[in-house]
C-alpha cells in the first residue's frame, strides 16, 4: 500500500485577494497590469514593488 503524500505547507498555497472596482476601473487595472507583465499576479507584485523586475518568472502563478 502506498503512503499518501504529506499535506502541503499552507504558506505555500495560493490565496485570493479580493476588492471591488467598477467595470471601467477593472478594465483600466487589467490594461495597466498587462503593460507590466502578461501574468496579472506577477504584474501586481511588480507594480507594488513587492517583486523586482529580476524576479520575473519565479514563484507567481498565472492569474
Amino acid at each position: 500500500m502506498t503512503k499518501p503524500m504529506p499535506a502541503p505547507n499552507p504558506d505555500t498555497l495560493p490565496s485570493a485577494v479580493t476588492f471591488f472596482l467598477t467595470a471601467g476601473q477593472r478594465r483600466e487595472v487589467v490594461r495597466a497590469l498587462r503593460a507590466i507583465d502578461r501574468d496579472r499576479a506577477r504584474a501586481l507584485l511588480l507594480a507594488l514593488g513587492i517583486k523586482r523586475d529580476s524576479d520575473r518568472g519565479s514563484d507567481c502563478k498565472p492569474g
